[in-house]
């Protein structure tokens, strides 16, 4: 939801590049699944970040979908999901090239 809220503004005004886009998320351990799993309880996350599902994450779908209404096209991203030592929150920093004509507005 983070990377939608972010870049929904962007997508809709034309203000960036849709084929650069890339979310670079962050997630506590109560964000990693529903699944209980050894490597995401707390005690073990302790100073340790990793990314995970780098590759298909169920979420890049959701992105894609919600991100292409809004553009009226089809949107691909690139997505990178980190599990960091918090129990909660997210953090997206999001990253686009700007397009030309906004450049060239300014």
């Amino acid at each position: 939801m983070s990377c939608i809220l972010g870049l929904a503004p962007a997508v809709k005004s034309g203000l960036i590049d849709q084929e650069s886009i890339i979310c670079d998320s962050k997630t506590g351990v109560s964000g990693a699944g529903k699944k209980p799993n050894p490597i995401f309880h707390y005690p073990a996350r302790y100073d340790a970040i990793n990314a995970y599902k780098v590759s298909g994450h169920q979420h890049v779908y959701e992105i894609e979908r919600e991100l292409g209404l809004v553009a009226g096209k089809e949107m691909r991203i690139t997505f990178t999901p980190h599990v960091i030592p918090l129990c909660r929150g997210i953090l997206s920093t999001i990253y686009g090239n700007l397009n030309r004509v906004w450049i060239s507005r300014q």
